[in-house]
């Protein structure tokens, strides 16, 4: 009997110390729940809320008494209740707890109807088999409002320097012009050809002009495409063969392993494109010394629903530093002729043909760009 009693005695003092630890633990949960600038959710794997924090009922406009038990879906608009429904089934079967899903865009939804974007990081945690997810939410309506006004005042110092500079050149360009018409067929060569020079410059800073003002109507999604089915191998074929004229000593390969090369394209860009990025290709190997090196190679290939396109180049291995701004405007190496606008143009016409392009560059395989489109059938 004292033996009993005394185990007893052992169990409440260790129950005892139990509820004690687990009161503090959750008093220094809640202490931080309470201060933390962040919205803090916490919901089962249902999707109904359990926890919510002060932050929480600031940016929702809900007390924390009123939204326990109600579904997340109180909080979300319309438009993404069925993206949230699915996001928490697919979640229920392929989360692994722990894992961090960070800088989440959203839409949420206030209590007196006022919808805004936030930015969510999400993680799941698991207790007694049961999963939970924990969302930490900030408000980014002022961010992106930001963002909006200063992606329309770099639209307009755009707008505006290309204005200036078309204004400023055409006038060269006339000057120039009258001026190798007074000389006339007897002119002075040595100046005509200064001259003629001249016009050239003009006339290529106006094409510049006017390839900034394309990407600017991509960039703002402005631009108006004119899509109709076209076969890959033929614009590509062609493009190849226009560059084979001036390639010089490099060799261009063209293999091709698809039974189904028709995308929708519109002809006035995309094959730019692909001439763009070809011509890249060569200009990279053609100061090679190595003749097995001096070669581009084109495959096209399907995958899937897919066409893909990879033009690779075994010249040197682009630095890591360089390769994260392949895509950037104005990113040409500097020790090179170009205005660095080819692969920011192939990125923006790429993207609005509903393609995929990216870039892999390594000592052993080279320099390879790929493009992938969803193909169509012919017309």
């Amino acid at each position: 009997m004292t033996t009993t009693n005394q185990e007893l005695t052992n169990l409440k003092t260790e129950n005892a110390a139990l509820i004690r630890q687990l009161k503090f633990c959750e008093e220094k949960y809640n202490s931080v729940n309470r201060i933390a600038g962040d919205t803090v959710i916490i919901a089962d794997s249902k999707g109904f809320i359990m926890d919510w924090n002060v932050a929480a009922e600031t940016m929702f406009g809900y007390d924390k008494e009123d939204i326990l038990g109600k579904p997340l879906t109180i909080i979300i608009p319309d438009e993404s209740k069925q993206r949230h429904d699915a996001a928490i089934e697919r979640s229920r079967h392929t989360w692994e707890p722990g894992r961090i899903r960070r800088n989440l865009e959203y839409n949420g939804l206030h209590k007196n109807g006022a919808v805004f974007p936030i930015r969510l990081s999400l993680t799941c945690w698991t207790s007694n088999g049961d999963m939970y997810f924990t969302g930490i939410i900030r408000d980014v309506s002022q961010r992106k409002k930001t963002e909006r006004e200063l992606e329309r005042l770099r639209h307009e110092y755009e707008s505006f320097m290309r204005h200036e500079l078309q204004n400023k050149i055409t006038p060269i360009m006339g000057y120039a012009e009258l001026l190798l018409q007074s000389f006339g067929a007897d002119g002075d060569k040595e100046q005509k050809k200064y001259l003629n020079r001249i016009c050239d410059s003009v006339e290529k800073t106006s094409q510049l002009i006017d390839k900034i003002k394309i990407l600017q109507n991509f960039e703002h999604h402005s631009a108006e495409l004119n899509l109709l089915p076209y076969d890959v191998i033929n614009v590509v074929s062609s493009v190849m063969d226009d560059l084979a004229m001036t390639a010089d000593s490099v060799q261009l390969v063209k293999e091709i392993n698809t039974t189904k090369s028709h995308i929708m394209m519109d002809m006035n860009f995309l094959p730019g494109v692909f001439h763009n990025l070809i011509k890249n290709a060569i200009e990279h190997v053609a100061k090679l010394e190595d003749p097995q090196q001096k070669t581009v190679t084109v495959r096209m290939f399907n995958q899937d629903a897919q066409l893909i396109v990879t033009i690779n180049n075994k010249g040197a291995c682009i630095p890591p530093e360089r390769l994260e701004l392949f895509f950037e405007k104005f990113n040409s190496d500097p020790s090179k002729k170009g205005t660095g606008l080819g692969t920011s143009y192939a990125y923006l016409i790429t993207q609005a043909h509903n393609g995929e392009i990216c870039v892999n560059s390594n000592e052993s395989d080279g320099t390879t760009v790929s493009l992938k489109f969803i193909t169509t059938d012919p017309a």
